[in-house]
């Protein structure tokens, strides 16, 4: 039942890593973009998150503002980077705030397919 992305059981047991823990990172940095000209100029935010991801040179400047991991029973690991931008902290504060909601909105919906009802 394995496929051509890896053996079965290891993608249940990352997904499931991966649900039931929140990881958000804020980064500063200044990225410029090239996009080629013609029919290869539509890109999706999938498109763009990717060539993000891979196309960070070893010299640019990113710089880590702050990273939040948080864990199924709400342990909580914050770093924050030393001399923050507070403006970019309460941006990433707001996007932990907003990915705990979406996280808890995806359980309940999840759980009401199942026929259960979420603790209060």
């Amino acid at each position: 039942m394995a496929d051509e992305n890896g053996n079965l059981w290891e993608r249940i047991k990352n997904g499931t890593k991966d649900a039931l823990t929140l990881d958000v990172t804020t980064v500063e940095a200044d990225i410029t973009l090239e996009v080629g000209a013609g029919a290869n100029t539509k890109k999706t935010l999938d498109d763009l998150f990717a060539l993000l991801s891979t196309s960070i040179q070893k010299d640019s400047t990113a710089k880590v503002i702050a990273h939040t991991h948080v864990e199924l029973d709400k342990d909580t690991v914050l770093v924050v980077g030393e001399n923050a931008n507070p403006k970019l902290f309460e941006h990433h504060q707001q996007a932990v705030k907003d990915a705990i909601e979406a996280r808890t909105a995806m359980v309940r919906v999840a759980t009401g397919l199942f026929g259960l009802k979420p603790s209060s």
